[in-house]
């Protein structure tokens, strides 16, 4: 195993909810990690595991 190397790729796109496309937040620091990525919007008060990448 030597020489293999792991990394996460962290995207630095906003994400945005699938409801109303406003920015939506992560709910936590070990999501995409230990667990899932989970993220709550303020604006419609949608919670999820699915957001959408803004293409800029």
């Amino acid at each position: 195993m030597d020489g293999i190397k792991i990394r996460r790729v962290i995207s630095k796109k906003k994400k945005l909810c699938p409801h109303c496309l406003k920015e939506v937040k992560p709910t936590s620091n070990l999501g995409g990690w230990l667990l899932p990525q989970e993220y709550s919007c303020n604006s419609c008060g949608y919670f999820g595991s699915v957001a959408l990448e803004d293409k800029n």
